[in-house]
């Protein structure tokens, strides 16, 4: 790690929850394209100690750890994601019932398919290498 992503790093892991998950992931992001699994995984896993229920981290965990050949731990992380996704969908389909739009954003709806295509894909990796 170059003396300026430490710095950089160190910057991030330093601010204060809730703030923490919008500037830790990009962090993570940057390591994850780098190559740099290892980084990205402890990243993600410290931004995620801070706010447990942010599911991008969960799903770009599990996009680290899938890269990793960590394939239990990131079907597990895709999991959680989409938990987490649809719990924070559900009070706005209960709004629906109370004369507020029912349905999801087309960006909540997107998120969520991201989440089960990298389950969906693990799963049917983990099923081919396994025949």
């Amino acid at each position: 790690m170059s003396k300026g992503e430490k710095s950089l790093q160190q910057k991030i892991v330093c601010i204060p929850p809730p703030l923490s998950h919008t500037h830790t992931s990009p962090s993570s992001g940057v390591f994850y394209e780098q190559g740099k699994l290892d980084d990205a995984i402890a990243t993600y896993k410290r931004a995620l100690a801070a706010e447990p229920s942010f599911p991008e981290a969960y799903n770009n965990l599990g996009n680290a750890l899938r890269e990793a050949g960590r394939h239990d731990e990131a079907v597990a992380c895709y999991t959680m994601c989409i938990q987490l996704q649809l719990r924070q969908q559900q009070p706005q389909m209960q709004g629906g019932m109370m004369g507020k739009p029912a349905l999801p954003g087309a960006q909540q709806a997107q998120r969520l398919s991201v989440a089960y295509n990298n389950l969906g894909g693990i799963l049917k990796m983990q099923v081919c290498v396994g025949d």
